[in-house]
């Protein structure tokens, strides 16, 4: 994360030329996706007039060293229906690899078509697959339902 700040333009002339920053540079993959997202990441400094970044990522560092110690495995211990989405899976540890042969969540991956920001390079296909997975998700708790019977309610009786 440093090295990515490092090399981060700290001003951009116009917001046309941060999205461009960002396709050529920043991990996105879309011009749509960078039109919608990247302007949410500026603000025009009044002195200068020129677009600079809303928040100062380099105040946050003194946490990042911990920042994903373990975020694996807190994802794989959830108790709920799980999907990760990734742009390929160069960086798909051991761990997730071993939990998603085991079905602990759905894995999601949408290819070279998509850099770090899947929601903006691919976001109706994005949608789809969680639109999929919620049906996916009712059709089971309905036919679930449907199998399970109602518990017999005991009559409960006034003391004599």
């Amino acid at each position: 994360m440093p090295d990515f700040l490092a090399r981060r333009p700290t001003t951009f002339t116009t917001e046309k030329d941060a999205q461009t920053w960002f396709l050529q540079h920043g991990g996105m993959h879309t011009a749509d996706g960078a039109a919608l997202s990247v302007p949410p990441l500026l603000r025009k400094d009044p002195l200068t007039g020129l677009f600079v970044w809303r928040t100062n990522l380099l105040k946050m560092s003194k946490v990042w060293e911990g920042w994903f110690n373990d975020l694996d495995k807190a994802f794989v211990s959830l108790t709920m229906v799980k999907m990760l989405c990734l742009a390929n899976t160069e960086r798909l540890d051991k761990y997730l690899t071993v939990a998603h042969m085991q079905g602990k969540f759905q894995l999601e991956v949408f290819g070279n078509s998509c850099g770090h920001y899947i929601m903006d390079d691919a976001a109706v296909e994005l949608g789809l697959k969680i639109k999929n997975l919620v049906n996916r998700i009712t059709l089971l708790s309905e036919k679930l339902n449907s199998r399970v019977k109602p518990r017999m309610e005991l009559p409960i009786s006034s003391p004599p």
